[in-house]
């Protein structure tokens, strides 16, 4: 859905059926009422410069499968002896610190995706919070993701992202996705990542920088009342959102030769 295109800009209103979340675009039109794709701003992790447009993710909390922000009812759950975090807020993510297996945090891909026994210690841990979560086996399925934190001299956290264990693939850097779910995590003191950020909700608006291997990405955590609460869990999360960038890729027409029919 389209709303009004009026410039600077015009609002997007996607619907995802993958991920269930309703999100609204903001993306920069100029006087033709045309996309702006020219522009300077530059996310790490992405080669060259383009023009803003805003994603902010709306109602966020339990988006994915609809069974609240803690999606274990509890901030931190001992998991197979591990401290957990697990939150559903626009992806559902269980979060661990990289001091509980012995980790700087701060490892390359390469070395996690060639670490099998990591690996396999996390997928264990992965299938686990799922049924703890009320997801049941969740083997061989893409949700929930897992997030491996520690401190960070450039953010208020560092993340190491992890698409799929039993696959031994790490992420380059964070899906977005996963850094709202993260974000809104570090603003509650008591959950794993607050352990290490030990940030308040003070505000409507707040936001968590997040560091990972390629740069840092600023997540937006807005809250309708933090009733004198300083951390979210007295919170009503409304919207979490991010700035990406956009320009074009592909332009004209395609001509492919099909293979006749026989009929």
């Amino acid at each position: 859905m389209i709303g009004k295109v009026q410039p600077p800009s015009a609002k997007v209103i996607v619907h995802s059926m993958q991920s269930k979340n309703i999100f609204e675009i903001i993306v920069p039109i100029d006087s033709d009422n045309q996309v702006e794709y020219t522009g300077s701003t530059e996310v790490a992790g992405v080669p060259g410069t383009g023009s803003s447009i805003i994603v902010n993710s709306l109602n966020p909390s339990g988006s994915q499968f609809k069974k609240g922000l803690w999606i274990t009812s509890n901030i931190v759950d001992i998991i197979l002896g591990i401290r957990v975090t697990c939150i559903d807020c626009v992806r559902a993510l269980i979060i661990v610190q990289a001091s509980d297996f012995n980790m700087s945090g701060k490892e390359s891909k390469s070395d996690l995706d060639a670490n099998a026994g990591l690996m396999q210690q996390l997928e264990s841990l992965r299938l686990a919070a799922g049924e703890k979560m009320g997801l049941g086996d969740c083997s061989n399925k893409a949700s929930p993701k897992l997030c491996i934190v520690s401190e960070s001299h450039q953010a208020d956290i560092h993340a190491l992202y992890f698409v799929a264990p039993y696959e031994r693939d790490t992420h380059p850097t964070i899906a977005m996705t996963a850094a709202q779910a993260l974000a809104v995590a570090c603003l509650e003191a008591t959950s794993v990542p607050g352990s290490i950020t030990r940030k308040k909700c003070e505000s409507s608006n707040n936001y968590v920088t997040i560091s990972h291997a390629k740069g840092v990405v600023k997540i937006l955590v807005q809250v309708s009342s933090t009733s004198g609460s300083t951390t979210i869990h007295d919170a009503n999360v409304i919207v979490t959102g991010y700035e990406r960038t956009v320009r074009p890729i592909l332009s004209g027409l395609s001509y492919p030769q099909l293979s006749p029919i026989n009929i």
